[in-house]
């Protein structure tokens, strides 16, 4: 397993676009500067808040590297790497990896609903075939699927998988997973009501 030291708080910033629906880079470092100074200890770019399917793939690399740039080395940058097709996502955690992120924000294929095994096997390949860690993302609202603690159990042994982000709103399934693998992986919860 990659080591990392990830903790705290790791916003996803969200991905101001100007009239024209062009990318507002200069809101956008605005963004990211108001993060670190409010105490983020990472951020997160192209993820759910940013509108990552709202994207083409070339303003995602460029909104991996932007963030990379500005944040220069203040905080670790992870790179929201969700997407339906295999293929997209590993293209999205090379374009990571090429950009100098830390890590990777990755939800089940998204629309497709995969049942547990298809998880695991999505799972196995996109690690197999990236460096880049990854924090695992688990929000059955956006993905209609929810990555059980059982599951995460499961993937925590693959090599690449240092984080898991849970956004379930359950506190019960948070619990869970700080006992299943809490000595292995980083655990997130997605929701603030749940930080106390």
């Amino acid at each position: 397993m990659a080591d990392v030291n990830w903790g705290g708080i790791f916003p996803v910033l969200v991905t101001p676009f100007g009239a024209d629906g062009s990318i507002n880079e200069t809101r956008y470092k605005e963004l990211v500067d108001d993060a670190i100074a409010n105490g983020a200890q990472g951020v997160v770019a192209a993820g759910s808040t940013g509108e990552f399917y709202a994207l083409t793939k070339a303003e995602r690399a460029r909104l991996y590297k932007l963030t990379v740039d500005h944040v220069a080395g203040r905080v670790p940058v992870l790179a929201g790497v969700a997407d339906l097709r295999v293929e997209d996502v590993l293209e999205a955690c090379q374009t990571a990896v090429g950009a100098g992120c830390a890590g990777g924000m990755i939800l089940p294929p998204i629309y497709a609903m995969p049942s547990p095994r298809e998880i695991v096997a999505f799972f196995e390949y996109i690690s197999r075939n990236t460096p880049l860690p990854l924090m695992l993302y688990n929000s059955p609202r956006r993905a209609g699927v929810d990555i059980t603690p059982a599951l995460v159990e499961q993937l925590s042994a693959l090599p690449t998988v240092v984080a898991i982000k849970d956004s379930s709103g359950v506190i019960t399934q948070v619990s869970e997973l700080v006992q299943r693998v809490g000595d292995k992986l980083r655990v997130f919860v997605g929701y603030e009501t749940m930080i106390v």
